[in-house]
């Protein structure tokens, strides 16, 4: 979890499927208000995949997230519209 310049929180987890796994985040508002859901990445959907990682920036969130596969470290950055 991060919080969002607008105060709002992005969520993060590891979603699952029939044929694998990504990594998703999902803004958080208040009253209970959810924004849309982005996918960041594929992921294997097991232990080589660790945990996703928020950080809030000035203009919006990083996240990185270890890929299992490739044994790297991933980054994406989340803007607020």
């Amino acid at each position: 979890v991060a919080v969002l310049p607008s105060q709002f929180f992005l969520v993060g987890w590891l979603a699952r499927d029939g044929e694998g796994a990504e990594w998703r985040v999902r803004v958080f508002g208040p009253l209970g208000r959810l924004g849309e859901t982005l996918s960041l990445g594929p992921a294997r959907g097991d232990r080589a995949d660790g945990f996703l990682s928020l950080a809030g920036a000035e203009d919006g969130v990083w996240a990185a997230w270890t890929d299992g596969e490739a044994r790297t470290v991933r980054l994406a950055r989340v803007r607020e519209e």
